[in-house]
């Protein structure tokens, strides 16, 4: 069953489920000459070129854009340590699911990628 909790930073206005989707919730918004009634609608995820899957979230005129694994991470799994970093342990990059992150150290992370058989190309930029 799907569960959707607010975005930490955008309470009321969007929500990240633990499919890793991703809603602007129902609200009412300026349009200039008044208020009208925004319905709720599922944001349509992107892939950047490195392979992460992001959104676009707006916020009082901004624009900002979140990673939805880092969403995910912060909605439904525990960071009791305060760790930085957010792990796909199965190193893909595509599978967002809340089994399949954990919160990590910068170091963890790195020695995850490489005991996984990925390693940094010539740019020094870990492939996948």
């Amino acid at each position: 069953m799907e569960k959707w909790k607010d975005i930490k930073g955008f309470e009321g206005m969007y929500q990240v489920s633990n499919l890793a989707r991703v809603k602007s919730v129902e609200r009412l918004r300026s349009n200039g000459s008044g208020m009208q009634l925004q319905p709720e609608k599922i944001k349509d995820i992107q892939t950047h070129i490195n392979g992460y899957k992001y959104v676009n979230l707006s916020k009082c005129g901004k624009n900002y854009t979140h990673r939805i694994h880092r969403l995910v991470a912060t909605a439904f799994i525990p960071n009791t340590e305060n760790k930085t970093d957010v792990n796909h342990i199965d190193t893909d990059k595509s599978n967002n699911l809340p089994h399949n992150l954990e919160w990590s150290t910068k170091k963890e992370n790195t020695q995850h990628l490489l005991k996984s058989g990925k390693g940094a190309n010539q740019y020094g930029r870990f492939t996948n």
